[in-house]
């Protein structure tokens, strides 16, 4: 999947992603996040010299007062 960060903020996710083996999230609703981490997931499946074979998507659905669920529902 090819893409690219559309903010600083999305580029630091990024890489954070590819330091770490285990990534928590979070952010303002429709900021990327589940597209971001998604894509870079299935890059790095899909890449021959990483350990990874398998993605595991955790998405809360409870909503705090005043928040929004998201675009993925």
């Amino acid at each position: 999947v090819s893409f690219k960060p559309k903010t600083d903020n999305q580029r630091l996710v990024l890489d954070l992603i590819r330091e770490k083996s285990i990534s928590i999230v979070a952010g303002r609703s429709g900021s990327g996040k589940t597209f971001l981490t998604f894509a870079e997931a299935i890059n790095q499946i899909f890449d021959e010299n990483t350990p990874y074979t398998r993605i595991y998507l955790v998405k809360s659905v409870t909503t705090l007062k005043g928040e929004e669920v998201g675009f993925l529902k």
